[in-house]
């Protein structure tokens, strides 16, 4: 996974989201289902729920990235959708056995990426949009 710095689209797992956003082929019910094969998450899902988890908070704020509407976002406004989303930051953030953790961890910048994670992390679907 390509990564630039430390916020939520400063990877290149972020910026393939975006991209099929705007194109209209991310399927969200698909990629919760493909993470829930997974016993663990991998780097790449981790940095996609994080976007995902910023795109949520952006929305609801109205600043969301150029080519991204409100509707392109409905499947992640239930409280059932940012309730997994919260969930799976459960294991992001755990230094046991988060991947991404561990790639932070060994680069120096740990705090500023759980920083930047946390700040984005919904609370439990109570997000307003």
């Amino acid at each position: 996974m390509g990564t630039w710095n430390v916020g939520p689209f400063d990877n290149d797992a972020a910026q393939d989201l975006l991209r099929d956003i705007r194109s209209d082929c991310f399927n969200f019910d698909q990629f919760r289902f493909e993470c829930a094969a997974d016993a663990v998450l991998d780097t790449e899902d981790a940095a996609v729920i994080i976007a995902l988890s910023a795109l949520v908070q952006r929305c609801a704020a109205g600043r969301l990235p150029r080519g991204i509407v409100h509707d392109d976002l409905l499947p992640l406004h239930s409280v059932e959708a940012r309730t997994w989303l919260n969930r799976q930051y459960e294991s992001i953030l755990d230094e046991d056995v988060s991947p991404l953790y561990a790639i932070w961890e060994a680069t120096g910048e740990l705090d500023m990426w759980l920083a930047s994670a946390k700040a984005v992390r919904p609370q439990g679907g109570i997000l307003s949009v």
